[in-house]
């Protein structure tokens, strides 16, 4: 799909530079074309790496985190990090794409409720455990509120429960939202 959307770009490019005298309406809707064939072409890029976005080797769950603060960067302006233990290995893929799909569902989150401008993603080593943290600067839960209970949430609370984990939601330390899973006995796994 990629390389036929590619080449309608590729085609778009030739017509520009074979319009010469076309009036200012026909560069325009000419330039809204590219702009959507790009955008087809982004998607397309997200929708194959989103098949399997982490990795068969033990780095790769970090690897992918990577990716995915970058791409919070470019795609939404966030500060984005991968903080805390970098050593941290996951060796079955199955769980280091469980802890990835709940990463990324709380970084979806905080882009798009938390109103925040940093995010960060931190592991850390519990006796033989990991904990995973997603923590946002945004505007956090009122005081008193309990944690939304939509769909994202209970699949991220599902994905724990395979890891033999837990999930927990609630205000931050100096503000925002942390979601922190804690997975016992799956380091090093």
């Amino acid at each position: 799909m990629c390389q036929h959307l590619t080449a309608a770009l590729l085609r778009c490019a030739a017509l520009e530079n074979r319009r010469g005298t076309a009036d200012a309406a026909d560069a325009s809707e000419l330039a809204r074309i590219r702009a959507a064939i790009q955008d087809a072409i982004d998607t397309a890029y997200d929708v194959a790496k989103g098949l399997c976005p982490v990795g068969m080797d033990p780095d790769a769950l970090l690897n992918a985190l990577e990716r995915l603060c970058r791409e919070v960067r470019r795609r939404h302006g966030r500060v984005c990090r991968l903080q805390g233990d970098r050593e941290v290995v996951i060796r079955k893929p199955e769980h280091a794409l469980l802890l990835y799909q709940i990463a990324r569902e709380a970084v979806t989150n905080a882009v798009k409720h938390a109103q925040c401008e940093h995010i960060s993603i931190a592991f850390k080593r519990l006796d033989g455990g990991l904990e995973m943290q997603i923590a946002d600067d945004g505007r956090g839960l009122a005081a008193g509120a309990a944690p939304a209970t939509g769909m994202g949430l209970s699949i991220m609370r599902y994905r724990a429960g395979l890891l033999g984990g837990t999930l927990q939601v609630g205000a931050g330390q100096t503000g925002g939202l942390e979601v922190t899973c804690r997975a016992p006995g799956l380091e090093n796994t």
